[in-house]
């Protein structure tokens, strides 16, 4: 169901499903996916070819076991969403360390006028 929501609701160009068996390649092609991978090492660079090396700007992991946890943190692009909405056991590590990037800012206010 969230292929059909995220093609009918969003401006996504593309949708890749990753599914744990070739059985259910046929499930996510029926409800629209643009593109259907069976998860593994060759799912994480293929990705990352699509993406031209940026990574998936939403990640959306229905399943939250660590193997699909950990894929989802590899193939999200930096600065990019990772949701999770299953609720399984996983566990995702955090680094305080992040690429460098630049830090944008906007007035909303005239220059010189009193703040809100």
């Amino acid at each position: 169901m969230a292929i059909e929501v995220l093609k009918a609701l969003t401006a996504a160009t593309t949708v890749l499903a990753v599914v744990t068996s070739a059985e259910k390649l046929d499930i996510a092609r029926k409800l629209g996916a643009d593109e259907i991978l069976v998860s593994g090492d060759d799912a994480v660079t293929r990705i990352k070819d699509i993406t031209k090396g940026q990574g998936a700007e939403l990640v959306l992991d229905l399943v939250a076991v660590n193997p699909t946890l950990a894929m989802a943190a590899q193939v999200a692009q930096v600065l990019g969403h990772l949701t999770i909405v299953g609720v399984g056991n996983a566990t995702l590590p955090v680094s305080f360390t992040s690429p460098p990037h630049t830090l944008t800012s906007r007035c909303s206010r005239e220059p010189g006028s009193p703040p809100p």
